[in-house]
């Protein structure tokens, strides 16, 4: 995928864009990859540029995808047997065009901490997604905002530099998921060093792998010293019917 957006950067695929910056998308792939076979319908909730989906794609999964835009540039060519894709209405932005117990999972990046943008509300949309779920469906959350995240406070100091209006912790998602119905909820934080940084170092150290190895190795390590201050959570909601797996990366 690093070399498709090498090969076609006006596709945006900025989430792989080197070695670096794919990186952070490691812990989600070997979950999915673990958990659902290639025959799992999974959804894309709120597909962005679509990189999570042609993670799908490029790994067998038909994608099934959803957002209130249309299809970004990186979908429009996969065609109906790899993709799906379904719009949705603006005037009711936490509906989903899906019947009940659709979907063996539902995955979400970085779309929770947007939902009252767009005029919506959290427990709206994860109630929307318990009921397209199967029994014992999982929906996992990633990159939801730490709301004690260090690199977040910074970015707070900086003029014009991005932050996130809504952020969360693990207390306060549990406490989303339980009031939307979910029969159980797992969540961690991850990510410590600011990737948006050392992405954009020359080519040719981004995409060292030993550089690259080097970073996720002292990334992990500050990540178990400073739970608290990481960047992001990683949240899992399970329908009923089966626990909740493991998030712990050392289990994938």
């Amino acid at each position: 995928m690093i070399e498709l957006q090498r090969r076609n950067p006006q596709l945006g695929l900025l989430q792989y864009e080197n070695l670096l910056s794919a990186g952070r998308y490691a812990d989600l792939f070997k979950l999915v990859l673990k958990r659902w076979d290639r025959s799992a319908r999974i959804l894309d909730w709120g597909c962005g540029n679509g990189h999570f989906s042609l993670f799908l794609v490029e790994h067998g999964f038909k994608a099934h995808v959803f957002s209130l835009d249309g299809p970004p540039p990186a979908l429009e060519a996969l065609g109906s047997e790899r993709c799906e894709f379904r719009r949705g209405d603006k005037r009711e932005p936490t509906a989903l065009p899906y019947p009940d117990g659709s979907f063996d999972a539902v995955v979400s990046v970085g779309v929770l901490e947007h939902v009252r943008e767009f005029g919506g509300s959290e427990i709206a949309s994860l109630t929307e997604i318990r009921r397209i779920l199967k029994p014992g469906g999982i929906f996992v959350g990633y990159h939801i905002p730490n709301r004690w995240s260090w690199v977040e406070s910074l970015s707070r100091l900086i003029p014009g530099k991005h932050r996130h209006r809504w952020r969360f912790t693990r207390r306060s998602i549990r406490r989303l998921f339980d009031q939307a119905g979910f029969a159980s909820v797992e969540a961690r934080s991850y990510g410590f060093l600011p990737r948006w940084l050392m992405s954009k170092c020359p080519g040719s150290l981004a995409n060292a792998g030993l550089v690259a190895s080097a970073y996720e190795s002292l990334d992990d390590a500050l990540e178990a010293a400073f739970p608290w201050l990481c960047t992001n959570l990683l949240c899992l909601g399970a329908r009923g019917g089966i626990a909740a797996a493991s998030i712990n990366p050392s289990t994938f």
